[in-house]
């Protein structure tokens, strides 16, 4: 198909804007691991020579370099708002999933290797060195619980852990992991053996810690009260749209200042007792409009299948945002072909609301039935204005396999088109490997990732 002039000229620019930028952040982080890696093979250089030395270097290097990864993947979740819209919150939190096992894992074998390197040191049992560890070292029961913390948010983000919990009971497990970061930091520039034959880079390592917490402080906190100040967001209205899914309006100041765009989300805290330390992600359901946003949620936690009866009119509300980059302006042609499970209808509805009246699109919609296929019929309206192609497929997956030969039949030009995916991990992929079957460039495949 034919191309406009802004796919031509802006795509190509805004591809190559974000791959500067995503190098620069690469080389950034690399140059930070080449100087950990740097001050502690030196140090561990100077304990060769003996059997417990070598365990000795190699608690060294594993501790710098997993201490290293640690604060990678909590600047990866600092939800610095300019950050997450180059890279994309679902992307960080990608990358922040593949780091975190390296992290935990060199943090245990640094555990490991100390401990058997000062057993052999002092000729005793390896139990009896780590209870003298914990009893006579300083710092060093700190350091044991914080690790403690670090294999219980290891363990809740194992997938099959985390398919059977409940959000919130992620969620907090999760902080567990900054306090584990926060407490181990004693044990480290105290006795980390780089720091005590190096005092030069402790002032280093101590601003490297300083630069994390105000990231951390910045894009956790400091951003989402000056937000919640500025707009004064309040629920306006909860709406039911089936049993299991609730649409909520909310109201505030100047949210045209928001820049928010069709198919991004925000971190949403409503006021009420239990819920206002608790943050969850959820998906604008409509375009931003001046005077109102909605969210539309599935009960699937705690909090989503109580907001129809917990939440009133006047409810005050904290919100972080906006993230993602599942907007319109990422497509690189005037077709667009969207695929939607279930719930993930919000950002697809949100986002082609968007669309310029000169864009074609045509929207795949799959739900069991039509009971699990919510603002099914707000879909079907936008496209019969828009002259829009909506197919809801109902039935098991079976009944509609994503395969080209079947997908075509609704999507006849789908290899000239951009792809907007949003749903179930397995259905994510499925319709990846769909694109690729009919030629879909990757950079032209866009898909929102909302599994916790």
């Amino acid at each position: 198909m034919k191309l406009t002039n802004r796919s031509h000229g802006a795509a190509p620019t805004r591809i190559a804007k974000h791959h500067r930028r995503l190098n620069g952040a690469a080389l950034l982080a690399g140059i930070g691991l080449g100087v950990v890696l740097g001050a502690s093979s030196y140090v561990a250089f100077e304990l060769l020579g003996t059997v417990s030395g070598a365990f000795n270097a190699l608690s060294v290097l594993t501790s710098m370099i997993g201490t290293y990864l640690c604060l990678m993947l909590l600047v990866l979740v600092s939800r610095i708002p300019a950050i997450e819209r180059s890279f994309g919150h679902d992307r960080m939190v990608i990358l922040h999933r593949t780091l975190a096992p390296y992290s935990l894992f060199l943090i245990g074998a640094h555990v490991i290797f100390s401990t058997v390197g000062y057993a052999l040191g002092h000729n005793i049992n390896v139990v009896q060195q780590f209870v003298d560890f914990n009893l006579q070292y300083p710092w060093m029961l700190p350091a044991t619980v914080g690790f403690g913390l670090m294999v219980m948010a290891g363990v809740a983000s194992y997938r099959r852990v985390r398919s059977k919990m409940k959000y919130e009971t992620w969620w907090t497990t999760h902080l567990y992991f900054y306090v584990a970061v926060a407490i181990s930091f004693g044990h480290q520039i105290e006795g980390g053996r780089v720091f005590l034959n190096n005092p030069w880079l402790k002032p280093i390592w101590i601003s490297v810690y300083a630069l994390v917490a105000a990231t951390i402080f910045v894009g956790r906190i400091a951003l989402p009260l000056a937000f919640s100040l500025r707009h004064r967001l309040r629920v306006a209205a909860v709406v039911e749209e089936n049993k299991d899914v609730v649409s909520i309006y909310i109201t505030g100041r100047k949210l045209d200042k928001l820049k928010a765009r069709g198919g991004q989300f925000f971190q949403w805290r409503f006021m009420v007792r239990d819920w206002w330390w608790q943050a969850h992600p959820y998906s604008l359901s409509a375009a931003p409009h001046d005077e109102w946003l909605r969210i539309t949620v599935k009960s699937l936690g705690d909090q989503s299948s109580a907001l129809s009866k917990r939440l009133k009119p006047g409810t005050r509300v904290v919100a972080e945002g906006p993230y993602g980059i599942f907007t319109e302006d990422r497509r690189y042609t005037d077709e667009v072909v969207a695929f939607a499970a279930g719930i993930g209808i919000t950002p697809i509805r949100a986002m082609l609301e968007e669309l310029p009246l000169a864009s074609r699109a045509t929207v795949i919609y799959r739900a069991l039935d039509a009971t699990q296929a919510p603002l099914m019929q707000e879909m079907k309206e936008l496209g019969e204005q828009r002259g829009w192609n909506v197919h809801c497929l109902f039935g098991p997956p079976a009944d509609h396999p994503l395969t080209l030969e079947h997908i075509e039949k609704f999507a006849p030009r789908i290899g000239e088109s951009d792809i907007y995916i949003c749903g179930p991990g397995g259905f994510t992929v499925g319709v990846q490997k769909l694109a690729e079957a009919a030629g879909v460039p990757e950079f032209r495949v866009h898909h929102e990732a909302f599994a916790f």
